[in-house]
């Protein structure tokens, strides 16, 4: 069985996993006069019910799109911050707004000029946070037509990380060369010097272009890894955090999520729908829009808390489809196709 229900060793105390990570970013968001994203005030708003985790953007913190700038000037400053009530913060290189690329069924509202984020950039922004933070730091990602060699990546992600040993890390795969997605094949010869990262990450349109071929090539990875001496190295996809694609994922063997979906949709019947739909469904045909949305973000917290004591108990008993929620004969078909074509390959 690839799905597993463990203890994640990213933080000094540990979360207990599967770990659905609610994202903020700046892109696809407005951003007002003041020069912040819509989705900041969000993060002061939710914190104390993000507890467990969170993921903002180094590209977002540079900028002042999401967080302020004095959060980061000295441990007191960040720890009574939003940032600060969290478990583990994870923070992303800022590769997802520099890109043309949206999460699957997302769109953008309105027309955006990425500012430029560069390496160095990059740098100085992991540099001035805290070093007793909490943090899990996601390798450098820049947008390109041609990628470095996975052995490239890897070795990239070790030279930066290796100058930090107080971070958590999370080295991101992308696909090498021109290719558009992960080939776990050519992965194979590498995968025992991944012991050295905290996490694998990769981002689901990497996977492949349809969603059967990214849950083949997710599960073909993680039974790679595994065999590969990296069994105890979790999984994270980004761009996952939704009701029908994160039970997918968790059962073909990550265990980390991250995504938009909480901000931008309504969680209702195990599906993402539509705010106003979902207004209509629970009878808030008379909240303003500004205290639905309030009300929406709260709701799919709790969801995600929900959610992930449900995935728990299949990954402990995976006879028990039925907790998966009302969609688990369908997920379970799927779930029987993936393992199949997954014999043929790694």
């Amino acid at each position: 069985m690839l799905a597993r229900s463990r203890r994640l060793d990213i933080s000094p105390d540990g979360v207990a996993g599967p770990m659905l990570v609610p994202s903020l970013s700046s892109k696809g968001f407005p951003i007002d006069e003041d020069g912040r994203s819509e989705t900041a005030p969000v993060l002061e708003l939710a914190h104390p019910d993000m507890n467990e985790s969170v993921l903002v953007s180094a590209y977002d913190l540079h900028h002042g799109y999401v967080g302020r700038s004095d959060w980061l000037r000295d441990s007191a400053r960040y720890s009574e911050s939003p940032l600060g009530t969290p478990s583990v913060v994870v923070v992303d290189s800022g590769g997802y707004e520099l890109s043309a690329d949206f999460e699957s069924g997302e769109s953008s509202r309105g027309t955006r000029y990425p500012k430029e984020f560069t390496f160095a950039q990059y740098s100085a922004l992991i540099d001035s946070l805290p070093h007793d933070a909490s943090l899990l730091v996601v390798s450098y990602d820049r947008p390109a037509t041609s990628r470095p060699s996975y052995v490239e990546q890897r070795e990239a992600a070790q030279d930066f990380f290796g100058g930090r040993p107080h971070l958590r890390t999370d080295f991101l795969v992308k696909p090498e060369g021109e290719l558009r997605y992960i080939e776990t094949t050519a992965l194979v010869p590498d995968i025992k010097n991944w012991r050295t990262f905290d996490v694998i990450g990769v981002t689901e349109k990497d996977l492949g272009g349809t969603v059967f071929d990214r849950l083949v090539c997710l599960a073909r990875l993680r039974a790679a890894m595994d065999a590969g001496g990296c069994e105890a190295v979790p999984i994270h996809v980004f761009g996952g955090l939704d009701p029908v694609f994160t039970l997918l994922y968790f059962m073909c063997g990550a265990e980390i999520f991250d995504g938009l979906s909480w901000l931008k949709y309504a969680y209702h019947d195990d599906v993402a729908m539509h705010p106003d739909a979902a207004r209509i469904l629970n009878f808030q045909i008379d909240h303003r829009p500004d205290r639905a949305d309030q009300l929406r973000h709260f709701a799919n917290l709790a969801y995600l808390a929900r959610m992930k004591r449900r995935m728990q108990i299949w990954a402990s008993d995976a006879a028990r489809f039925e907790e998966l929620g009302p969609h688990h004969v369908v997920l379970r078909g799927i779930y029987d196709l993936v393992m199949a074509e997954r014999e043929k390959g790694v």
